[in-house]
């Protein structure tokens, strides 16, 4: 448990659930407490849920097998950990691999169907600062990166990219085997790259350019999946989250910035139109996909697996 400053309060319950709770700063007691119900499920559940089709399921199977970096990119609350956790789940067992989080959420560790792990866990500081100005026993990301790297990890998997671990997790892109992943915050698969260009260039020890965390970035992301939420049930409708983009990173385009395509998107034809994720292009990237057992003629499938169109009360 932390507590700072006798305001905040986090921690992790028995059943791992996490609660935040608030006093003294707001007008009464807030508390919240935030429970995964998927930390078992894979890629066929998140098939069964509607978030992906089985054509989606094949291909990011296929990407995580061929060791690809990926971002999971998406709002709060959309599914970014879950769907991650399963992915994370088609890495071969024989592996090791590393998680670095705030606070658990993957759980991959305690999965017996997933790979071997090492999971690292952040500790918030207790209120007072230390003689070098920081939060006595807080351990950062940026400190587990350091020693994930003597860990003999061939992958690192970041719960969530919000801070100073950015630099480290793209030079671990960049330098590693492949087959990294993490989640971050952004409204659009574009917004991804944005947001971890800002991140990057909150250090100002590192003396950070946006010209070099361009850059970075292409060589070090492969592929960005965007998770999309539609919530109807204000007008009498459904909550809806699916995939709705992924877009292949390409290396270093024009002005330096990420040059990039949209593999999968959102199509309309005539009086169809689907919001989710469909099959627009091969990635560059397609043979590595044939390499790992990936049917490259799912791609010729306009409408991907998708039965039907998204039954949904308004025009997404």
């Amino acid at each position: 448990m932390t507590l700072n400053e006798s305001t905040r309060c986090s921690t992790r319950l028995a059943d791992g659930s996490r609660l935040a709770a608030t006093a003294w700063v707001t007008p009464r007691p807030e508390i919240v407490i935030r429970r995964h119900r998927t930390r078992s499920h894979g890629l066929e559940a998140l098939r069964r849920w509607g978030t992906i089709d089985s054509t989606l399921a094949q291909f990011l199977k296929s990407l995580v097998l061929a060791r690809k970096n990926i971002v999971v990119a998406g709002s709060q609350g959309v599914g970014k950990t879950s769907l991650m956790r399963a992915m994370a789940r088609e890495i071969p067992a024989s592996e090791r691999v590393g998680t670095l989080e705030g606070e658990y959420e993957l759980w991959l560790h305690e999965d017996p169907e997933g790979p071997t792990v090492v999971a690292f866990e952040g500790r918030e500081g207790n209120g007072e600062r230390a003689p070098d100005g920081r939060a006595a026993g807080e351990i950062t990301l940026t400190d587990l990166f350091a020693q994930s790297l003597r860990m003999s990890l061939r992958r690192v998997i970041v719960g969530e990219v919000r801070g100073k671990e950015v630099l480290p997790m793209l030079h671990a892109m960049n330098e590693g085997e492949g087959g990294s992943m993490c989640t971050v915050h952004a409204r659009s698969a574009e917004m991804a790259i944005e947001r971890l260009v800002m991140l990057a260039m909150q250090d100002e020890g590192t003396q950070m350019t946006d010209a070099l965390a361009y850059r970075l970035i292409a060589n070090a992301i492969d592929v960005i999946v965007y998770v999309r939420l539609v919530d109807e049930t204000a007008i009498g409708g459904s909550r809806h989250r699916f995939v709705s983009q992924i877009v292949e990173v390409t290396g270093v385009g024009e002005g330096g910035r990420p040059s990039r395509q949209v593999v999968f998107g959102p199509r309309e034809e005539g009086q169809r139109r689907e919001p989710r994720a469909v099959p627009l292009m091969a990635p560059q990237c397609i043979e590595d996909l044939d390499r790992v057992g990936f049917n490259r003629a799912l791609l010729r499938q306009p409408w991907g697996a998708w039965e039907q169109p998204l039954q949904a009360v308004t025009r997404l």
